[in-house]
């Protein structure tokens, strides 16, 4: 029996960004917590901005933003886990250093930016929908960062690589969170751990946990889960990394895997029956 359904939004869901999901889903997630299924997003993006994108059934479902430094449950938080004020200013600096990239800095509910930085600002207030603030000088925050975020409009891997994550991989956990970013948490924080703290409070085992990501930083959530699924568009160390490859997030790869779970729930089908179909 699953009891926890997990997955990514962007580049799994939707495509990376895009403002509306499927109204589908919303159908689909009701189902699934009436027949005993808790429902839960893990994402790098902020809670406010999970929480927008399903409204319409955000109250009882499991929000997990920032990578996995943030949980959030039926309005509980479950846990924080921020970055040292050290770290998060030292990193700002070098980011300031790297030619065309920009600063995201993320709290608990609010995403800050340097002036300088309107490009991503807006970027993230308006495709993203988060909550989100200028300021002169991210030195000065006093709230603690939970994501730091690099972002260039190209070539981000590529100019990261050189020095910069070098650096920062012997220190904390760094992954490509997709097209524009590359992401920074502290050690021991992904959302694979997020799932695992999840499991611990609630009491639910990995065998009846499935999960569904697209990209490097799902790759210990997928491992969290006895049922782990790359999406079809995934990258290729994703799949590699899944038990499981559904669909593509353009014909709803995950919506299918929830449907196939409602029916093979009402049916009684064991679940590894149920879900062979997506084995490797």
């Amino acid at each position: 029996m699953i009891k926890l359904f997990v997955t990514d939004i962007d580049g799994t869901l939707m495509a990376d960004g895009t403002p509306v999901l499927n109204p589908a889903y919303y159908a689909a997630v009701e189902k699934l917590q009436a027949r005993g299924v808790l429902f839960g997003v893990a994402s790098g993006r902020q809670v406010y901005s999970i929480e927008k994108i399903f409204e319409p059934v955000k109250d009882d479902m499991l929000h997990i933003g920032e990578n996995g430094a943030f949980g959030v449950y039926k309005g509980r938080e479950l846990f924080h886990k921020p970055l040292t004020k050290e770290i998060s200013e030292e990193i700002v600096r070098d980011t300031r250093a790297m030619p065309g990239c920009m600063c995201l800095y993320d709290t608990r509910y609010v995403s800050y930016y340097e002036k300088g930085g309107e490009e991503v600002y807006h970027l993230m207030k308006d495709k993203f929908h988060y909550n989100c603030e200028i300021v002169d000088d991210l030195l000065a925050l006093k709230e603690p960062c939970l994501k730091y975020s690099v972002y260039r409009r190209t070539n981000i891997e590529e100019v990261t690589e050189e020095e910069f994550n070098p650096k920062w991989r012997k220190r904390l956990e760094v992954a490509c969170g997709g097209e524009y970013f590359m992401d920074l948490v502290d050690r021991g924080v992904n959302k694979g751990s997020a799932i695992q703290t999840v499991q611990e409070m609630l009491g639910i085992a990995p065998s009846e946990t499935l999960a569904f990501g697209d990209n490097i930083n799902d790759i210990e959530m997928l491992q969290a889960a006895e049922f782990g699924f790359a999406i079809g568009n995934a990258r290729k160390e994703v799949k590699n990394a899944a038990s499981y490859v559904g669909d593509d997030n353009q014909h709803d790869g995950v919506l299918q895997v929830m449907n196939t779970l409602i029916e093979g729930i009402d049916r009684g089908v064991d679940i590894r029956e149920l879900l062979k179909k997506y084995k490797k």
